[in-house]
């Protein structure tokens, strides 16, 4: 739209009061109104869902959305990988299990630290950067 017709357009809603200028909406109206757009926004309802066939980013969005940013590493705590952690990272990821495939599905992920996650995925961190310049 050129500047022109921004001004028409403009000049011609001066002096309109909208319909809604000052009127209150109850508490209850507002939650019902909140409750309705969390609904339509992250769930099977909206009509850009995907489900399963997410792809990368989305996916961890979700995971991040469902259960909050990574804040430990199993590994450290509770040795669930074939190999100690190096106690060298406090940076955390979300880190999908060998097994399992990408999925909406919380249990199929671990909280690593970077060291281990990078271990995990068999990424040596010097190779996987001078790749990805």
């Amino acid at each position: 739209m050129n500047i022109e017709t921004r001004k028409k357009i403009s000049n011609s809603l001066k002096g309109i009061i909208p319909w809604n200028k000052g009127k209150k909406m109850s508490d209850e109206f507002r939650k019902k109104i909140s409750n309705n757009l969390k609904e339509r926004q992250f769930k099977e309802n909206n009509p850009i869902w995907k489900g399963n066939n997410v792809k990368y980013q989305g996916i961890h969005q979700w995971i991040r959305r469902k259960n909050g940013k990574a804040h430990k590493c199993e590994n450290r705590e509770n040795g669930v990988l074939d190999f100690k952690c190096s106690n060298k990272s406090n940076h955390f990821h979300w880190a999908i299990k060998k097994e399992k495939e990408y999925s909406r599905d919380a249990r199929d992920y671990y909280q690593l630290c970077r060291s281990c996650h990078n271990k995990y995925d068999n990424i040596n961190t010097k190779e996987y950067v001078k790749k990805n310049k």
